[in-house]
């Protein structure tokens, strides 16, 4: 991957590294992530990201402008700029590449069935 200049200036050069997935280790990320290429084309808000992956709301606040500052996700303002605006946020391509080149497929299935899981407990909770 090529270096690429951050929001804040810096200039970030990719290194190759190895993703570590044991225990909680990027389950966070890969939720969010899986979630958002299931609705390619979508913008979600925290909100909405913690509602449906039961990834933390204060997690989610601190990591998803880093995600979209290392440019795992794009994002857009959804409320009119008066203030501090509301982001919403949608995979971009190398969150896209994150899943498909570092996210074994057992680690896949094990957090797709977790978000499953807490939908269903979720609707459980209501009815």
């Amino acid at each position: 991957m090529e270096p690429f200049q951050a929001k804040n200036g810096r200039v970030i050069i990719p290194e190759e590294h190895i993703v570590d997935f044991t225990g909680k280790n990027n389950s966070c990320k890969s939720k969010v992530f899986l979630y958002l290429i299931h609705k390619e084309g979508s913008y979600l808000s925290a909100l909405q990201l913690n509602w449906v992956t039961g990834v933390s709301y204060a997690y989610l606040k601190q990591r998803l402008s880093f995600w979209y500052n290392i440019r795992y996700l794009n994002r857009k303002a959804t409320k009119p700029a008066k203030g501090r605006p509301s982001w919403a946020y949608c995979i971009a391509e190398r969150g896209i590449n994150f899943l498909n080149i570092r996210l074994p497929e057992d680690k896949r299935n094990q957090y797709i069935a977790e978000m499953n899981a807490y939908n269903a407990k979720k609707v459980g909770k209501r009815t």
